[in-house]
């Protein structure tokens, strides 16, 4: 086949022909629209519905282009002399510092600047991928990462590139001992999310979660207990119930070389079979106990009236908890687990009186009233190591933990927003989102750290008090008022406001005062 090519006013385009003779004349034949030409002599294209592609004009086939050799596209309007420049710059900083950039330089993402650029965007905006040009353009991101490629089309193409499975494994093999390498812990916590889906694939299906129907995907999280940095994701058709999940989480973990002594999990995990494979496994483990087991009915009916005794009553943060623990052997498997009966006063007081309201409106007999007055806030937490009974409810609801990070997720980081064409691109979603809320977290952590010390000091620096009600996104918000000046060779950031000020404080970065461009 031979390649003809068209100029137009938006560029030039080409069509892929054969050319025979008939009745002496030569005519083209069997016609294949190929799109703009973006590199003529590495014969790469761009087509609206196949988006970036490759044509090998001898056979005929369509390939993938490598996304490192495709031209960025041409900077639109003037060129770029003043920007955004705090929030970027202090956000390439602190994704240097703290090992993520070297991730992503090494995994083989292709284009490392628009990784780092995306992930930028995913973190200061919840804007649609179509408008991250118009960002890029105005920031200083642009002079960090002069290699993005920030055009939605040319991002829609990364993102498949990124969810390729051989790309995703690459990827873990990096983070993964990164982020192992800070703290001692072997505690991690898993749970999942729903990420709503309304395009056809099979992984989107009917979802019935805490009674909540939706058509989603579920995504499964899992991270460490003593910094709530996220460690892996995976994701199951969102029909797949949370507990046949646990164990092939915990399997691909150590398949990646993740040592795990101890999980911390939601009721939903909370199966015989899984804390069976737990024990087995020597992996120990502390959950909530469904009401529906005979082990939940067998203390009740046995040891509720133990919770009277003055003895069993902690302190918990602001409210007292009575607790009851004893040894007891699974049917089945008669693996020794611990049962911790508790009763939360505050839960009770609060369920006592919507049970007296129902009974009172009707809906319930005084003999209902009464069963539930005697269960009211009371709950079993079964662990497979023994606890103390102070320790017992804290170190259960740190559990907590995790959903605060997938909070993190959704509200800062895009996690969870669904409706991508395809499954392989929508697993490089999350792959940006992920590191992403890496980020995020690592930057959350190191802000507790920073405001306890400036808030300990006998002289309060003034920036710590200017920024005492600052959170990371506040902050971040606040640094994007600092613009910057650019010129031939160098970069010079506008003068500092006292809340830019107090934000460089919290972060614990020196603002600079010139940036050769060079070396940004």
């Amino acid at each position: 086949m031979q390649i003809m090519y068209a100029k137009k006013a938006s560029g030039t385009y080409a069509t892929a022909c054969d050319s025979v003779r008939i009745d002496g004349k030569v005519q083209k034949i069997n016609r294949i629209y190929l799109g703009k030409v973006i590199d003529k002599e590495k014969g790469i294209y761009e087509n609206k519905k196949l988006g970036l592609i490759t044509f090998d004009p001898k056979t005929g086939a369509f390939g993938k282009p490598d996304l490192a050799q495709v031209p960025a596209r041409a900077p639109r309007g003037k060129k770029l002399t003043s920007a955004d420049f705090g929030d970027a710059y202090v956000l390439d900083r602190y994704v240097t510092d703290m090992g993520m950039e070297a991730v992503i330089d090494s995994f083989g993402c292709q284009n490392p600047d628009t990784m780092k650029a995306l992930m930028m965007y995913y973190i200061l905006h919840d804007e649609p991928n179509d408008y991250a040009l118009d960002w890029f353009e105005g920031s200083y991101a642009s002079v960090l990462y002069p290699k993005a490629d920030m055009d939605g089309r040319r991002i829609s193409e990364f993102l498949f590139m990124l969810g390729a499975d051989d790309v995703m494994k690459s990827f873990f093999h990096f983070y993964i001992p990164f982020v192992l390498s800070t703290g001692t812990s072997l505690s991690f916590m898993i749970d999942s999310t729903g990420v709503p889906n309304s395009i056809h694939m099979p992984e989107t299906a009917i979802s019935n979660h805490n009674g909540k129907i939706s058509l989603e995907v579920r995504l499964i999280l899992v991270c460490k207990k003593e910094d709530r940095m996220p460690v892996y994701f995976r994701y199951v058709p969102g029909n797949i119930i949370d507990s046949s999940t646990l164990i092939r989480t915990v399997e691909e973990l150590e398949l990646m070389g993740v040592e795990i002594s101890n999980v911390l999990i939601d009721a939903g995990y909370c199966t015989l079979e899984n804390m069976r494979d737990l024990i087995d496994s020597h992996i120990h483990f502390i959950t909530r106990l469904r009401p529906n087991y005979d082990m939940y009915k067998d203390m009740i009916a046995d040891d509720l009236f133990r919770l009277d005794s003055l003895n069993t009553r902690v302190l918990y943060k602001d409210r007292f908890m009575r607790v009851f623990s004893k040894e007891v052997k699974m049917k089945g498997s008669g693996n020794k687990v611990w049962l911790h009966l508790i009763l939360d006063e505050d839960m009770k007081n609060s369920q006592d009186k919507t049970s007296f309201q129902r009974w009172q409106d009707g809906r319930i007999t005084e003999e209902q009233r009464d069963e539930e007055y005697r269960t009211n806030g009371v709950f079993i937490l079964v662990s497979s190591y023994w606890i103390e009974r102070e320790e017992v409810v804290a170190d259960y609801y740190e559990r907590g933990g995790i959903e605060q990070l997938i909070d993190v997720g959704k509200t800062d980081c895009r996690l969870g927003e669904g409706n991508v064409q395809d499954i392989q691109r929508l697993r490089g979603k999350w792959l940006v989102e992920f590191s992403a809320m890496a980020v995020q977290q690592s930057m959350q952590n190191a802000f507790k750290v920073r405001k306890e010390y400036l808030s300990s000091r006998k002289r309060k620096h003034k920036d710590a008090i200017e920024g005492r009600n600052m959170c990371v996104s506040h902050a971040l918000f606040v640094l994007r008022n600092q613009k910057c000046d650019i010129f031939e060779s160098v970069v010079l950031p506008r003068e500092r406001t006292p809340n830019v000020s107090a934000a460089y404080t919290l972060f614990n970065i020196d603002p600079p005062k010139r940036l050769d461009k060079d070396s940004a």
